[in-house]
């Protein structure tokens, strides 16, 4: 897969970011559920248009970067840890596993809380908001309530330093 011309891999890598000191995003099985949800390649196509790779690892994947994936690779972390998995049913199962019961709304609920998310973005970074937009929906297509919010820079940063958002796009490196 090449990229056009004008795709440069740029070193700072786009996150997404859970809050996990709130539940239930502090449960690891539920953030497996959250990862195979998401399909990666639906991402590049429509936040990016193609102009860009997905990677599995937080960096680009420049070459001595490639050496560390091969790394991985070899010792078998990608088989252990499947991040790039893109399985809805899986995702399913692990909620449901987890206690949660899909309503007649087409949302997960537990304990009577709808299982929702508030994804949110800075106002000025436009790709962060394509890719929370696809985020949204597939989320929304396994039964997790998404939603996404813009926030103005101070407000942004100031949420993200004191742990108040559920989840985010970041741009860390």
């Amino acid at each position: 897969d090449s990229l056009p011309p004008y795709a440069v891999l740029d070193p700072c890598s786009r996150t997404f970011e859970l809050n996990t000191t709130l539940a239930p995003w502090n449960d690891p099985e539920i953030r497996w559920a959250l990862n195979y949800a998401i399909d990666r390649d639906q991402i590049v196509q429509i936040a990016y248009e193609g102009t860009t790779s997905k990677s599995r690892i937080p960096y680009p994947m420049y070459p001595p970067i490639q050496r560390l994936d091969k790394l991985l690779e070899s010792k078998g972390m990608f088989e252990k840890y499947p991040i790039w998995e893109h399985n809805p049913k899986k995702a399913m199962e692990i909620l449901e596993k987890k206690g949660w019961k899909k309503g007649s709304d087409g949302y997960y609920a537990k304990d009577g809380k709808q299982l929702s998310m508030v994804i949110t973005t800075h106002e000025a970074f436009i790709e962060k908001q394509r890719i929370a937009d696809v985020l949204v929906e597939q989320f929304q297509a396994i039964g997790i309530n998404a939603s996404h919010k813009k926030e103005a820079g101070q407000l942004w940063g100031d949420n993200f330093a004191f742990g108040k958002f559920e989840a985010r796009m970041g741009w860390q490196m």
